[in-house]
């Protein structure tokens, strides 16, 4: 319901960030297994459209990035190719902007790296490898 909240209406960034957030942590809290695959799905969307976006929302990247980080608890349910699409937008959401006096996007996106490292560890070592070679 609340995802349906998001996809056809327009509420406000913070809101977005809040029903994020709380999705999220009804993942974490309660599990919620039959709508776990659904909810990243349209987190990762929805945050790569933000992210790609001339005027992207700050508090909606902030609770996608604050949902990511409680539904993840559960499990990861994104395939490969989106678990690198999320570590690209974490690794670029953690570069200052020196423009931007808002840093709860970084500060949100390293909390949701450091929580779930093991979700990134392959992206991390090829990383790694990258700079040492």
């Amino acid at each position: 319901m609340m995802l349906d909240e998001i996809k056809l209406r327009k509420p406000s960034a913070s809101v977005k960030g809040a029903i994020w957030t709380l999705v999220g942590l009804l993942h974490e809290k309660y599990g919620l297994q039959d709508y776990l695959i659904e909810s990243q799905d349209v987190m990762f969307l929805q945050l790569m459209e933000q992210m790609r976006s001339e005027k992207p929302e700050i508090k909606a990247i902030q609770g996608m990035m604050k949902g990511f980080q409680h539904s993840l608890a559960e499990r990861c349910t994104l395939d490969e190719q989106q678990v690198e699409g999320l570590y690209l937008i974490l690794k670029t959401a953690i570069q200052p902007i020196q423009d931007l006096m808002n840093k709860n996007v970084m500060r949100a996106a390293m909390k949701l790296l450091g929580a779930h490292i093991s979700v990134f560890k392959m992206q991390v070592t090829k990383q790694a490898f990258e700079l040492v070679t």
